[in-house]
């Protein structure tokens, strides 16, 4: 995994400021950037099919941002355990004090470790709706869980430098606005390469295709063997 080019790929597209000026700005407008979220797993998916020379355009508003909506979605049913639990607490305690901070008490115990778990899985959850286009992707847990399995120190590496991109960023947005986006985009960058090099461990990608002409199609379903041309 080259980790040391996640952070410079989108500087190779001679349009980079203006495309991360858009995501930029359109990334803290509330709904607006469910049209970012979109681009964003765009980005993702071109990487891994090994393309990373170019940005992609911002001319897909509309796929981008049902896509962006729908990982809201899928993130706001990972949180449901939590929040139907947090609302049985408020309840409780409406109803009875001591019955309320027994739920406080379960509240506590019950927020760490689930959210351990959301921010472990999420990052691949992406990865794997990014792959098949499909909301129910978010909760093909199997399919989640084999980058994981397959390089748990790469995954792990992963989210370490998107907290290290995040920090940069949060610094160099006082002066660079798009700052925050291109810590999105390092972080899209380094999900890609991880599918990428995930799909390769699984051998799917077959004998006489290079990485930069595999597309996610090509990566998710192995092709049938080709009978032998006749001489």
């Amino acid at each position: 995994m080259d980790t040391g080019r996640s952070f410079a790929y989108m500087f190779d597209d001679r349009g980079w400021l203006k495309k991360l000026a858009i995501g930029g700005v359109m990334l803290f407008i509330p709904i607006v950037n469910f049209f970012v979220l979109g681009y964003w797993l765009r980005t993702m998916k071109q990487v891994a099919d090994g393309k990373d020379s170019l940005l992609p355009e911002w001319d897909c508003w509309g796929d981008d941002f049902v896509r962006g909506l729908l990982v809201f979605l899928a993130l706001l049913v990972y949180w449901l355990p939590m929040i139907a639990v947090w609302l049985a607490s408020v309840i409780a305690s409406a109803i009875s004090p001591r019955a309320g901070a027994i739920c406080s008490t379960g509240v506590c115990c019950l927020e760490v470790p689930w959210a351990i778990a959301v921010v472990l899985a999420w990052p691949a959850a992406l990865v794997q709706y990014a792959k098949d286009s499909e909301f129910v992707a978010f909760f093909r847990f199997g399919e989640i869980l084999r980058p994981i399995r397959d390089d748990l120190k790469g995954y792990i590496t992963v989210i370490l430098l998107m907290i290290v991109a995040s920090t940069v960023a949060s610094t160099a947005s006082v002066v660079f606005l798009p700052a925050m986006f291109w810590a999105a985009l390092v972080y899209a960058h380094l999900l890609g390469q991880l599918k990428a090099q995930s799909m390769a461990v699984a051998g799917v990608p077959t004998p006489g295709t290079s990485h930069s002409e595999l597309t996610l199609g090509d990566l998710s379903t192995p092709k049938e063997d080709q009978p032998p041309s006749e001489a």
